[in-house]
């Protein structure tokens, strides 16, 4: 199994790794304690902390043989959250299809044209862009010697194409919305340089490849993969994000001296061949050759089976800074928790312990667990697991947050910390004796007469 990795979903729920400040998250296992501790899955009756995901994701992905990235940028912050391998991750660019540009007639103009192609949406900095053209706008000696498209729909479409008329700005500044791939292509050719005020990390975008292979020059904020695919002051222009008054400089920069975009332009048409289709599949292909000839998948780690109504503010505060003590007593060693629904069958022989974190017993998931013969943890106020452990052996029962946290900590250490039960047939047989009826329910399809 080969997994290509095209954005920041696997590592941040938002997909951006922006928090709530805007700022760029540096550490994915904060994600509960500064931006939300829980998450509510659509199958579920109620939320469950925020690792959950997380922990999810990386199990999926420890069963693929490699990884693709289109840039460094991804596959780092993949790796850097323990959900990737250096040596079976690989950076491939997605590559662009060359056949509309190869044959493409530039438009020639006496001003400097700005174009804009993005989702109309904060992450994508287009209020710094405003922000900049606002700026420019306010220079009379800049007077008719440039002019900004935006091409893109999103939520703050709306907003944008009102900011610019009430700023007056709408005689240099166009605002199109939404249009088809054939005119971008055509807004390309008479565009002179390609900005991108981004906030968050891009992976590889895609208006920075069709503007390079259109012979444009690039202007866009130096984050995520964005710098891999501009060689500064050569193919274009990288600055800061979050600054509309860097980016109204850098856009003056081309203004003042027209021909430095033509430079560049025709440097980013001498380096797209690197970029066409052609080469991504020939990478892809050695991968998937190397892949065949060692189908190694990345190394498991312990997985802990989730289980239990809604978690109480302690449980969920206790895995929110799990990864505390992880890294105080297991030098950074993970367990995985991982609601039980969400696995196979098959999947749960690989388990390291069953945990039902509320007094209310999920009596399925835990006879399950039981049979497998897996170590229990229980909160101490469930009586009737912690009465089955006392007789059969196999269950820990646990009194506060810091107590499971500490448990659960071990087991990243040693998946074999906790012990089991010496009979698990005999308790499971108990178990049953107790459960109500719900929970020996078999499912029948409408089908079934």
């Amino acid at each position: 199994m080969v997994v290509t990795l095209h954005d920041l979903w696997g590592v941040c729920y938002r997909g951006t790794k922006l928090r709530d400040d805007g700022s760029i998250c540096g550490n994915t296992e904060e994600c509960g304690t500064h931006c939300s501790a829980s998450i509510h899955p659509h199958d579920l009756a109620h939320s469950v902390p925020m690792r959950l995901r997380r922990d999810y994701i990386v199990w999926c992905l420890g069963h693929a043989s490699a990884l693709v990235s289109p840039s460094a940028s991804l596959a780092d912050a993949y790796v850097q959250a323990g959900a990737a391998q250096r040596d079976r991750t690989f950076v491939i660019s997605n590559g662009i299809d060359l056949r509309p540009f190869r044959e493409l007639k530039r438009v020639p103009s006496s001003t400097i044209r700005f174009l804009c192609v993005a989702y109309m949406g904060e992450h994508k900095g287009i209020p710094d862009l405003i922000e900049a053209a606002k700026r420019l706008s306010d220079d009379a000696s800049l007077k008719g010697r440039w002019s900004l498209t935006i091409a893109g729909d999103g939520h703050l479409l709306g907003d944008i194409q009102r900011q610019i008329a009430d700023w007056g700005l709408d005689k240099t500044v166009q605002c199109l919305g939404r249009v088809p791939r054939d005119r971008i292509i055509e807004l390309m050719s008479a565009s002179d340089v390609i900005v991108l005020p981004s906030r968050w990390p891009e992976n590889e975008p895609v208006s920075l490849l069709e503007a390079m292979a259109a012979g444009m020059a690039q202007l866009a904020t130096d984050v995520g993969g964005i710098g891999a695919l501009i060689e500064q002051g050569k193919t274009g222009t990288l600055v800061p994000p979050w600054a509309p008054d860097r980016l109204a400089e850098a856009m003056r920069a081309y203004i003042d001296a027209p021909e430095r975009a033509r430079q560049e332009g025709e440097r980013n048409v001498a380096r797209r061949e690197g970029y066409a289709e052609e080469a991504a599949v020939a990478r892809l292909l050695d991968v998937y050759e190397d892949v065949l000839a060692d189908p190694r998948s990345l190394p498991s780690e312990p997985m802990v089976l989730c289980a239990g109504g809604a978690p109480s503010r302690e449980i969920v505060d206790a895995v929110q800074s799990l990864h505390q003590t992880e890294d105080e007593v297991g030098a950074g060693r993970r367990v995985r928790l991982l609601w039980h629904d969400w696995l196979p069958a098959d999947a749960w022989a690989d388990a390291a312990a069953f945990w039902n974190w509320s007094e209310d017993i999920e009596f399925a998931a835990a006879l399950q667990a039981i049979r497998w013969g897996l170590p229990i943890i229980v909160s101490a106020e469930c009586k009737s697991l912690s009465v089955v452990g006392q007789m059969f052996g196999g269950v820990r029962a646990v009194e506060s947050g810091a107590d499971v946290r500490d448990l659960l900590a071990s087991v990243a250490v040693d998946p074999a910390a906790l012990p089991r039960a010496w009979n698990p047939r005999g308790a499971a047989d108990m178990l049953a004796t107790i459960a109500p009826q719900a929970s020996f329910h078999i499912p029948c399809p409408d089908i079934w007469p």
